[in-house]
């Protein structure tokens, strides 16, 4: 997504900096997932995939949460107080699709935490699903939502950008 022009909303920049970067650490790490799953079927629970295991599940527990946080706690009701009709649709399908995607997490953690400590666990049946679903999720979010971010108010902008900042100091000082 390319970013709208930033020169009038002070704040905008780091706003969608960390937005579109968790986007971009999801897609990677999504696709990561896939991969471990091949690589298990060759060579086990080896350290690898323990180590591949753990990055996911530690930016998956802490960040993503983080980026959750951002949105449902303070961006899409923003975007919401736009009263634009087609935002809200999208806001309302993109967190249906979210409380998917939650439910989803719950099946495929468990896996990924076995693999963590060097254990074989079945294959939950939702991981492609998953691993496919969140990316797109993802693009949905910027194609649809992102895009009327730059209609909110200055202010309004640099506060989000200040929960953001302030929510990561807390989970550091954690």
């Amino acid at each position: 997504m390319q970013l709208p022009n930033l020169a009038n909303h002070p704040g905008l920049a780091e706003a969608m900096q960390l937005l579109l970067g968790c986007h971009a650490d999801i897609r990677r790490l999504s696709e990561r997932m896939l991969r471990l799953d091949i690589h298990l079927i060759h060579y086990g629970p080896d350290e690898s995939a323990r180590t591949t295991a753990h990055d996911i599940l530690d930016y998956f527990e802490r960040e993503v949460p983080l980026h959750h946080a951002d949105e449902r706690g303070d961006l899409f009701p923003a975007l919401r107080r736009l009263r634009d009709t087609q935002v809200t649709q999208s806001l309302d399908a993109l967190d249906a699709e979210h409380d998917a995607l939650t439910r989803m997490w719950r099946t495929v953690r468990p896996w990924l935490d076995a693999i963590r400590v060097r254990q074989t666990s079945a294959r939950p049946k939702v991981l492609s699903a998953f691993a496919v679903r969140y990316p797109a999720y993802a693009d949905w979010e910027e194609r649809e939502v992102y895009c009327a971010i730059r209609r909110l108010p200055a202010a309004r902008i640099v506060s989000l950008a200040e929960g953001m900042r302030g929510r990561r100091a807390l989970q550091t000082a954690l």
